[in-house]
Formats: structure tokens, sequence, C-alpha cells
């Protein structure tokens, strides 16, 4: 039992460190169904001093959207953490974008629109703080509003399709 859970544990903080190696002679059409980026962003009335300055384009463009839509419209947005990963076929892609945020992911294949679904997941620590289901596809950023993070601000999460699958 305690070997067991032992390994468990190592195999947990193995998917968490983003230590998934896709077997060898697999293609990689085969394996994923696209790349994914994600962004946690802080939205607040007041400067905070968590996160960092939003720096990256893809952050960028995701903020300049996030001026514009009403329920997400703050004066200041900071940058809790973004993250690049493939989405894996039909087993849990773990996206970690800053020390103390994580996604779990689940691709529920392609939309016979284009696209592809999402059984999305924000995790603090161990608790799970937004659960969501969405279809990403390449051309924007999916928004969504998250729980307040005490004091500091609201949380904002963004996913966006930058690779489908070939």
């Amino acid at each position: 039992m305690i070997m067991t859970r032992r390994i468990f544990h190592i195999f947990c903080c193995f998917a968490l460190a983003g230590g998934y190696v896709a077997p060898t002679n697999a293609r990689a059409d085969d394996t994923n169904d696209g790349t994914i980026w994600a962004g946690v962003f802080l939205g607040s009335a007041q400067v905070s001093k968590l996160g960092a300055e939003v720096a990256s384009a893809e952050g960028k463009s995701v903020v300049e959207r996030m001026a514009k839509v009403p329920s997400l419209k703050f004066p200041h947005y900071r940058l809790l953490g973004e993250h690049v990963q493939p989405l894996l076929k039909e087993y849990e892609s773990w996206l970690v974008p800053s020390r103390g945020f994580f996604f779990k992911l689940d691709s529920r294949g392609p939309e016979p629109k284009g696209g592809v679904r999402v059984a999305v997941q924000l995790w603090r620590d161990k608790e799970v703080l937004v659960k969501t289901d969405l279809v990403l596809k390449g051309d924007r950023a999916v928004l969504v509003r998250g729980p307040a993070l005490g004091q500091h601000g609201t949380l904002i999460i963004a996913l966006r399709l930058v690779k489908p699958a070939s």
C-alpha cells in the first residue's frame, strides 16, 4: 500500500512537471489534438504586486480583448503565468503556467465546425477554482472570468488553440 502510494506520488509529480513523453513510434498527429496556449491573469481596480507585467505578444492581445469586454474590464491586469503545450488525445494534459495555478485539460476531440472541445479545470494547490467545457479554435483565445483572489482582484483564464492537429 505504501509503495503504491509512493509510485502514484512520483507519477503525479512527474506529470505535473510536464514530464509526459509521447511514445516515439507514434506520429505527432496520432497523440495530440493540437497545441494549447494557456494564461492566468489577475484583473484588479488597483495596482497589484502579484504576477508580472504582461510581456508576451499573446498575453498583450488577450489584455487588449479583455479591456473591451464589460465583465472583464479592469483598470489593471497582471499575468500570473502562461504556458504552451500539446493537448494530448485520450490522456489528461496538465499545464503549469505558474507555481500556484495549473490546468487539467481533457480533449473531447475535434468539433464538426472546426476546433477542438476541451474539458478545463483550473486548480490552485488542491482546490478546483473553475470547471468548464470549451471549444477552442485558432482564431483567438477563449476568456473565462474566474473567482476573486481575495482582495487582490479577479482571476481570468485564457485558452487558445495555437496549432491545430495536422
